[in-house]
């Protein structure tokens, strides 16, 4: 069996993150397209290749296409993992102690190019854990009417 073909390449530093981020960045559009068409795979596999070959022209560690792209999915996997983790901890109830969660300009970063959407969720004004804005009265004068509507349906 031969080894040498599935050795391991260097870990990421933070330097090639924030580098990696900045390239994805730059062609999110592509990148971060929820299509799953012929068509768009095909863009998207491309438009790996050539973040790889900017990549390689850079002076980091030479990563192919596919590493890159594992590397953006478990970026954004860990960015989405940091901000459920500070949601837990705001809802947290009881005298345990909270613990810090640190979210560096990085996470903010990677936060902003996929999207609060993905990130954070919907909103959903019939969720008990619905945070109502007292600055906005609009806003929680639409919660108290669609509060009002679901309650009024259920006792139908």
């Amino acid at each position: 069996m031969d080894m040498t073909s599935s050795r391991r390449s260097v870990n990421f530093s933070e330097k090639e993150i924030a580098a990696l981020t900045a390239f994805v960045e730059i062609y999110t559009p592509i990148l971060e397209n929820k299509k799953t068409d012929a068509v768009t795979t095909k863009e998207n596999d491309a438009m790996w290749e050539i973040v790889a070959s900017e990549w390689a022209e850079s002076r980091y560690t030479p990563r192919t296409g596919k590493q890159l792209r594992e590397k953006w999915k478990n970026i954004r996997k860990d960015v989405k993992k940091i901000y459920s983790d500070e949601k837990q901890e705001l809802f947290k109830t009881g005298c345990e102690e909270s613990k810090v969660i640190n979210i560096t300009p990085l996470d903010t970063q990677v936060k902003s190019i996929i999207g609060d959407v993905n990130v954070i969720g919907l909103n959903n004004v019939f969720d008990s854990d619905q945070i109502i804005d007292k600055n906005i009265p609009n806003k929680n004068l639409q919660l108290k009417k669609a509060l009002t509507m679901w309650h009024e349906t259920r006792k139908t």
